[in-house]
Parts: C-alpha cells; structure tokens; sequence
C-alpha cells in the first residue's frame, strides 16, 4: 500500500507494510530503489533501531545496572515482543518487522539519509501502562503466565490481522485481551507523533515505511487535521505517578508502623515484640518461598527472606530488587545465556534455565511473596489489638 502526498515543496511517499509479508519486504526495495528519496523515515525508535543494526546489543547488556535503574519492566516487555515475534515467524516463515529491516538495508546500501521517527518504546509503555486500570493489569498478567503453560499454534485469523495491525498492539491484544487504551496510546498518539516528526525532515522526496495501520492516521495529519492533536513535549512526556498510587504506596508502611506503634506503646514490649516477630516471619517465609520458586540460588533465598521484612516497609525499594540483584551477582549471565535469550523465552522451562530470565522470575516472585506476606502480615497484627 503506498499513498504519495505532495505538501508546500515536498513528496511524501508512504508505504504503509504488512509485518509479517514478504510482499512487504520487496515492496519496500522496490520503491526505495526506484523513488530514489532523499531520506528514508522508519516507524522505529532509536533503541530498537540500535538493536535491529547493532544485533550484538543484547551481547553488551549489564543486567545488575538494568535492575539498579529499575528498567526491568522494559526488559521485559522487550523479551516478550521478542518471543511473540519468534513464534509468529516460525508460523509464517518470515520474521515480523523484516521490512523495516529492509529498508534500512536498502538505505544504507544507496547511501540514502535515514531518520526514525517513531516514540520511544519505553515512553509508550509507561504511558500505556499508567492508563490501565488494576483490572486490566491482572488481567493482562494472568494471560501472560497461562501462555507459557499452553503452547498453542498461531491461528489463520490472528496471522491475517498482523498484517493490518501495529506489531505492539497485537502483542498485547493477544496477552492481554481488547483493552479500551490500547488504541489511543498504541496507534492514535504514535500516529500524532509520527506525523510531527516528518514534518521539518529535510529532503524534496521523502520516503515513509510505517505500519498498514499508522497510514491513515499519519497521512490524515500531514494533510492538516490537527484536531485534538498533542505536541510531541506532551506525547514525550513520562506519566508521573497518581496522587492516589503515591498514597496507596505508603499507606501499608504507615498501617503497619501504626500497629507497631501501638502495641508497643498500648501493651507490653514482648507483646509488641510478639507482633514484630510475626510480621518478620511472614513476610520473610512467603518473598524466601517465592525465591524458591523462582529457582534461585540458597544465597538469593537468604538475602530475600532477611530483606523482604524490611523492604516492605520502605515504598523506595523492594524485596525483588533486592533479590535480583543478589542472582545477578551470584549467578552472574554470561555471553551464551543472552546468545539464547530469543530461544529461552519462548518457553516456561527455557525462563528458568536462562540466567537472565531467572533473574526476572526472582524479582517477579519474590515481590509476589513479600505482598502476599505484607497483607497476611497485617491482618495477623491487627489480630494483637
């Protein structure tokens, strides 16, 4: 699908692709190689364009400065996109998003200018997930871990509907369900994005590969609906925490220090020392034994067990971080375990035998067992009032 716009002094030449067709992928040469353009635009983000030209990235990563700088969410979803796109590929023979790597082949090849013009991957997801509501965030979860148990094949109908769907979109469609903001932030604002970013591009011809599903909305804008249209600051920006998430954040810590307060000050020392021990076990015992759960190493289970009672009670710092820096250290990955990442995630078993993905099971478990712990945990001390 290719729509050319003329507007003031320059030709935009939009190709809008299908993911996962190699129809896509010669249509993207040909036009290239025939149109000539002054700059090729891809519906890529630096980062993900630095990991399609640099494919040793992976290779460089420091999993223990990735937990210090609480980017492991991104990580994640990284890893999921890459096991989603695998399981597509192997279903139709073609890997999703060849195309985009097409062209910057192409690209480069004829010394043609290349600009990405997509938002940063990590921005969409932060701003998607502040959207969600708690329902679809347990929602999207509890999908996600049935999908490791049940290896089902990629029907003909989900295989049709990537080829008009953003590559994010269905990902998260396809885990997490039909969920009211996945549009809005996944297709409507990207395409505002987009669509702004091409505008100052240098170059009398210009050439666009995006999605199928981005052609409309971004071709729409250049040609001046700008209605409801947000600057690229405002689609930029981080969503900054709920007033209401702040406070719910420090409500346990603060309930909990209440009931310390108060059986020590109301009663005696050993009945308030009585309610410390409780909580300490409890929360202790439940972060250890999801720790275990998450395969990792007796020292890992230690430094969980005497941190998650502490940890609990300080919003800034969680008994998974901790624990997961603690593997990362232990069983630090080496070169192989990231070489076999794409493999590894695509399956359960191959998540715990993969030092990285085990390192994400630690965090993920042991801050499902110190939560777990902390509400019990509560519930036990107000038993002592």
């Amino acid at each position: 699908m290719i729509e050319t716009i003329n507007i003031d002094s320059k030709t935009y030449i939009l190709i809008g692709t299908a993911h996962v067709s190699q129809e896509s992928v010669e249509e993207v040469k040909e036009t290239l190689l025939n149109e000539k353009p002054d700059t090729v635009c891809i519906e890529l983000c630096q980062q993900r364009y630095d990991t399609i030209v640099n494919n040793t990235n992976w290779k460089n990563m420091d999993i223990v400065q990735v937990i210090r700088e609480k980017r492991i969410a991104v990580l994640f979803i990284n890893l999921l996109l890459s096991a989603f796109q695998k399981k597509i590929g192997d279903s139709v023979g073609i890997r999703p998003g060849s195309e985009l790597k097409q062209a910057i082949t192409t690209a480069q090849e004829e010394n043609i200018h290349i600009e990405v013009i997509d938002r940063n991957i990590r921005t969409t997801l932060k701003r998607l997930w502040s959207n969600l509501r708690l329902r679809d965030k347990l929602r999207f979860f509890s999908e996600l871990i049935a999908s490791f148990f049940v290896q089902d094949s990629i029907s003909k109908e989900e295989i049709e509907a990537l080829k008009n769907k953003d590559m994010l979109e269905q990902l998260l469609e396809n885990f997490g369900g039909q969920l009211p903001t996945l549009k809005e932030t996944l297709i409507d604002e990207r395409d505002a994005y987009m669509a702004q970013k091409l505008r100052p591009i240098q170059g009398e011809k210009i050439a666009v590969v995006v999605g199928a599903g981005h052609l409309p909305g971004i071709v729409s804008i250049l040609k001046g609906d700008n209605t409801n249209i947000s600057s690229l600051e405002t689609l930029e920006e981080m969503p900054k925490p709920k007033i209401t998430t702040r406070l719910l954040k420090w409500l346990l810590p603060a309930l909990v220090l209440a009931l310390f307060a108060y059986g020590f000050t109301k009663f005696d020392f050993s009945h308030g020392w009585n309610m410390f021990k409780t909580w300490f076990w409890i929360n202790a015992a439940l972060a250890a034994v999801g720790t275990v759960l998450a395969r990792g190493h007796w020292i890992t289970v230690i430094v969980a067990f005497v941190a998650a009672p502490f940890t609990s009670l300080n919003p800034a710092i969680a008994a998974g971080w901790v624990a997961g820096l603690t593997e990362a250290i232990v069983r630090k990955p080496k070169v192989e375990d990231i070489d076999h990442l794409h493999n590894d995630i695509t399956s359960l078993s191959g998540w715990y035998k993969n030092k990285v993905t085990r390192i994400l099971l630690v965090i993920a478990l042991a801050n499902l067992g110190s939560f777990i712990g902390s509400l019990i945990g509560v519930y036990l001390l107000a038993s002592f009032i």
